[in-house]
């Protein structure tokens, strides 16, 4: 049975990033500034690759899909404050 840890490692794990090499946190400090200062488009975050957060990975995420992720919660917020108000009436 596989241990808490090693159940973190598989989800973490994605095919899409799967040829990309792991770096060492400095050096994906060093690349996130590089995008950043490259590529106003996107966010870049940088992802751990292990539980053991010895090699990470950047991460770029449009920011069109992070705005819109952002409007969809507040919207389902807002729309779960006004249906609570008009169960009240």
């Amino acid at each position: 049975m596989p241990s808490l840890m090693e159940s973190t490692d598989y989800d973490l794990f994605e095919y899409r990033h799967a040829d990309e090499p792991a770096l060492a946190l400095d050096e994906a400090v060093k690349r996130a500034a590089q995008l950043r200062s490259s590529d106003a488009a996107h966010f870049h975050r940088i992802v751990p690759v292990d539980s053991d957060m010895t090699s990470f990975r950047v991460e770029s995420i449009s920011r069109a899909a992070v705005y819109s992720e952002l409007l969809s919660r507040w919207s389902e917020l807002l729309n779960r404050f006004v249906s609570k108000a008009a169960a009240k009436r």
